[in-house]
């Protein structure tokens, strides 16, 4: 678009703000110079701005709906431009525009509409379908947004993966970027260790905390092979609060384990620690010092 443009003695020059593009999503300024003659309204100044703010987005045509809708890689769908012929036989001509998704769970969302019909869709399968040849085969392969943004449905944002691994892979960190590199794990900022968990019949199944990325992985992948031979059991994974010793139980924020004793009624707290046993002694030790 125009931004503004003045005139100097021999030439206008126009101040041109240029769409975002794919690799550059911040507007950029084009100065272009026409003689003083052809400022103002002249068409040829016109299009010679036109061309050069040109638009790179790439349109094709959305399944079952050519002719009617296309999709963009750059994540925007419109109608094109149709004519309507009425009963009585009088026609209209319709035009296209770009259509306003609606928002549905941070996903965008577009209508439309065929011979009387409407159907509702996310953008971004219509882009993974017109762009990646995406097949939608129900939850077993999903569209899943790279930095986490389920707004921004441009194509190089957008994967074809595994729904266990769309969800399993998830503890995005707030620069858009994955906190492991390896599905199923994540850094926990709480425990400063690394998480593993993995998507077993409909929820995700915590594996887990590890001290390096490594073997969190290891223990998703076991845990994958498990589902696969049909050998996986979630009970095996429920995490142990409790404890056998009295006064001694798991902290499962943090996973330590902390130890407690009762002095006249009043709960007084030991510490916590690494390991079971270790939040015992410090039990037994503090039972001994105040003769309990």
């Amino acid at each position: 678009m125009i931004n503004n443009f003045h005139i100097s003695d021999k030439k206008c020059i126009f101040d041109v703000h240029s769409r975002p593009t794919i690799e550059n999503n911040n507007l950029s300024s084009h100065f272009i110079e026409a003689p003083v003659g052809r400022c103002g309204f002249d068409l040829r100044a016109f299009f010679i701005i036109m061309d050069t703010t040109k638009e790179t987005e790439v349109w094709k045509e959305i399944n079952g709906y050519e002719g009617y809708y296309q999709v963009s890689d750059l994540g925007r769908v419109r109608s094109l431009d149709r004519v309507i012929t009425y009963k009585s036989g009088a026609s209209k001509l319709l035009k296209g525009s770009v259509l306003n998704p609606t928002m549905n769970n941070g996903y965008k969302h577009v209508t439309l509409t065929i011979k009387g019909r409407q159907k509702a869709f996310k953008i971004s399968q219509l882009v993974a379908i017109g762009f990646l040849g995406h097949k939608p085969d129900g939850y077993k392969l999903v569209v899943d947004h790279i930095n986490g943004n389920r707004s921004d449905d441009r194509v190089e944002n957008l994967r074809i993966v595994t729904n266990r691994a769309n969800a399993s892979t998830c503890f995005r960190t707030g620069n858009g970027t994955f906190s492991s590199k390896y599905v199923g794990v994540c850094w926990s900022n709480r425990s400063l260790k690394w998480q593993s968990s993995i998507y077993y019949d409909g929820i995700n199944i915590y594996l887990g905390l590890f001290d390096n990325e490594i073997d969190a992985s290891d223990a998703y992948q076991k845990a994958l092979s498990k589902i696969k031979n049909g050998s996986f059991n979630p009970n095996d994974y429920k995490p142990k609060y409790s404890s056998k010793y009295k006064g001694v139980n798991l902290d499962k924020r943090v996973n330590k384990w902390m130890a407690r004793i009762t002095i006249k009624g009043s709960r007084k707290f030991l510490g916590q620690f690494k390991t079971e046993e270790e939040a015992y002694e410090a039990r037994q030790k503090a039972l001994k010092e105040y003769n309990l």
